[in-house]
């Protein structure tokens, strides 16, 4: 498995897990790399450090629920790991 397998396979994680706490170490793990080479590697892959694209595929998902649900702003804030709507 080459390196952008892994670092594709660490996205699938990070994917499958938007709505938990996540972690560099537990996310470069799953793609065997240690946090300090998986964060240089992602970031050089991606463009976009390992939290700046957490945050902005829970931003997008978040959107989305914001769109097609009735549910509140302060729900899903919570939902995607913000302590509040205004911090959303």
């Amino acid at each position: 498995m080459n390196d952008y397998e892994r670092i594709q396979n660490a996205v699938h994680f990070i994917e499958e897990h938007l709505q938990n706490d996540l972690n560099i170490t537990d996310i470069a793990a799953k793609s065997c790399f240690s946090p300090f080479h998986f964060q240089r590697l992602f970031q050089a892959i991606s463009g976009f450090s390992v939290y700046q694209y957490i945050r902005n595929r829970r931003l997008s998902e978040a959107a989305l629920l914001l769109e097609k649900t009735d549910r509140s702003i302060l729900d899903i804030a919570i939902n995607f790991g913000y302590g509040s709507q205004e911090a959303f």
